[in-house]
């Protein structure tokens, strides 16, 4: 059973990724009055999500690091394949920013613990089938990461987040961004690049089940996502099916605009 809140941005079906709004890029990032916060009493239900118990602790993290960040912090989302990897890492050598990927940490958690670690164990094979790891594994990796680099003016994070539980996830743990950049493209092409990538790479989330998998998923959650960014004035939405030089130039107009703003 969905929440309310999962209700309200919930579409069931469609065939395409979205064209948010009708455009791929809003008018403005300096909005006048300021986008209306939103608050929620309830929690989406992460149940679509794998949940695993374990007994270890972590290493003293604070509930909320939001008092302690004092940086730029964009989020890059997107489907399989759209590009999240080569913008963002462009974009934070470009602006000096600490370059953080999700999906790599979650990865180089795998390679280290999969064969020792039972909990990292049950993550490799959901990973590997082409599902969303543990959202509470991921907050905690994420969370871990920046209080490794408190001295970075900015930190570009790829990958995160993947549906409206992780965004409230990382807003009530973290902080809220200052920028989510989307990256819509089409599925046709998502699959294309992402054949070409294991073929390439052999990532073992590339077999072509997980393929599958991981493009149904983008599709089930994207329109809620994009949805309650657009809802908060965080997000902009770029066509990543052009040449990627294109796209960033897009992405470093938007960022600039915003810094700009904050002045």
């Amino acid at each position: 059973m969905l929440t309310p809140l999962i209700q309200r941005y919930s579409v069931r079906k469609y065939d395409f990724l979205p064209n948010v709004g009708g455009s791929h890029v809003p008018v403005s990032l300096c909005p006048s009055p300021p986008p209306q916060t939103h608050s929620y009493t309830h929690r989406p239900d992460f149940s679509h999500q794998h949940t695993l118990t374990h007994t270890h602790t972590t290493t003293n993290l604070p509930k909320n690091i939001n008092s302690s960040l004092s940086l730029s912090l964009p989020l890059y989302s997107g489907g399989p394949g759209s590009g999240k990897g080569t913008q963002s890492l462009k974009i934070a050598e470009r602006y000096g920013f600490q370059y953080m990927s999700v999906g790599e940490l979650l990865r180089k958690k795998m390679i280290h613990n999969a064969t020792s670690n039972r909990k990292w164990s049950l993550i490799a094979k959901i990973i590997t089938n082409g599902e969303l790891a543990p959202q509470e594994t991921t907050i905690t990796e994420i969370k871990q990461k920046i209080m490794k680099i408190p001295d970075a003016n900015g930190i570009v994070i790829d990958g995160f987040p993947r549906d409206v539980g992780q965004a409230l996830s990382f807003e009530d743990q973290i902080c809220t961004p200052d920028l989510v950049v989307f990256l819509a493209c089409t599925n046709s092409r998502l699959k294309e690049r992402l054949q070409k990538r294991a073929e390439q790479q052999g990532r073992p989330d590339d077999n072509p089940k997980a393929i599958d998998r991981r493009l149904t998923n983008f599709k089930q959650n994207t329109i809620p996502l994009v949805k309650y960014f657009q809802e908060r004035g965080l997000i902009v939405t770029l066509d990543a099916s052009g040449i990627p030089v294109a796209v960033r130039g897009l992405v470093q107009k938007h960022i600039d605009q915003i810094s700009i703003c904050a002045r």
